[in-house]
C-alpha cells in the first residue's frame, strides 16, 4: 500500500512539473524554464521525495529532548510564530522543555498560542519595529535558542528584503549577548527554496528608495 502511494504521488509530481515546465517555456522563455527547472528538482522535488519516502527527521527525540546540548527551561525565541511553521516549531520545543518566547505581531493569535503552549510566553514583534522589544523581553538571561521563522512573500521589493534579510541580521545581533552567555546557543534560519526561481541579483536597484 505504501509502495503504491509513493509511486501515485511521484507520477503526480512528474505530471505538474510537466504543465508547469511548458506553461513556463511559453510566457516566459528559457532562462526561466532553467531556473523553474532547479527550484522544482532541488527545492520542491527534494523535499516531497523525503516526505514520501519517510525519511524526514524530527527534531524533538522520541525522549522528549531536543539534543544533547539542552536543559529543561532553556529560552528559546521564535519569529513569526502565529501560524504553519512557527507555531509547530513552538510546540516541539516546549515538549522538549524549553521555555518559549512567542514572538509575532497579531496580539490575539500570539496570546492563543502562548496560552495552549506549556512555559511559552508572547512577545509582539513587528520586523518593522526593529529587534528592542524582543531584546528587552530576553533581558540579562541566557538564551539558547533563536530560530528567525518570520518572512513575507508577494509584496514590495523593500519589505521583503527588510523582514527577510535585515530584520534576520538586526535581531540576531541584538540577541547575541543572551546567545552566548548560554553554553550552546543555536541559531536556526528558516528559508525557502523560491529563491532557486531566482535569476540574479540586479546591483542597479540597490539605490532605489523603495529598498
Amino acid at each position: 500500500h505504501t509502495a503504491r502511494i509513493r509511486r501515485s504521488s511521484m507520477r503526480t509530481l512528474l505530471l505538474l512539473a510537466g504543465c508547469c515546465m511548458c506553461s513556463v517555456a511559453t510566457t516566459r522563455g528559457l532562462p526561466a524554464v532553467y531556473r523553474t527547472a532547479r527550484w522544482l528538482a532541488r527545492g520542491i522535488g527534494t523535499e516531497l521525495l523525503t516526505n514520501i519516502s519517510g525519511k524526514g527527521r524530527n527534531i524533538v527525540a522520541p525522549s522528549g529532548r531536543y539534543g544533547p546540548n539542552t536543559s529543561d527551561g532553556d529560552v528559546a525565541v521564535v519569529t513569526g510564530a502565529t501560524g504553519g511553521i512557527g507555531a509547530e516549531i513552538c510546540a516541539g520545543l516546549s515538549e522538549a522543555g524549553f521555555r518559549v518566547i512567542v514572538a509575532a505581531r497579531d496580539p490575539l493569535r500570539g496570546k492563543k498560542l502562548a496560552d495552549r503552549t506549556r512555559g511559552a510566553s508572547f512577545v509582539r514583534w513587528d520586523a518593522a519595529d526593529g529587534p528592542s522589544a524582543l531584546a528587552d523581553a530576553v533581558g540579562n538571561q541566557p538564551c539558547a535558542l533563536l530560530v528567525n521563522n518570520a518572512g513575507v512573500m508577494g509584496t514590495s521589493r523593500g519589505e521583503i528584503l527588510r523582514t527577510n534579510l535585515v530584520s534576520v541580521a538586526a535581531l540576531t545581533l541584538a540577541l547575541l549577548p543572551a546567545l552566548r552567555q548560554h553554553a550552546a546557543p543555536r541559531v536556526v534560519n528558516v528559508g525557502s527554496s523560491s529563491h532557486l526561481r531566482a535569476g540574479g541579483v540586479g546591483t542597479s536597484n540597490l539605490g532605489r528608495d523603495d529598498l
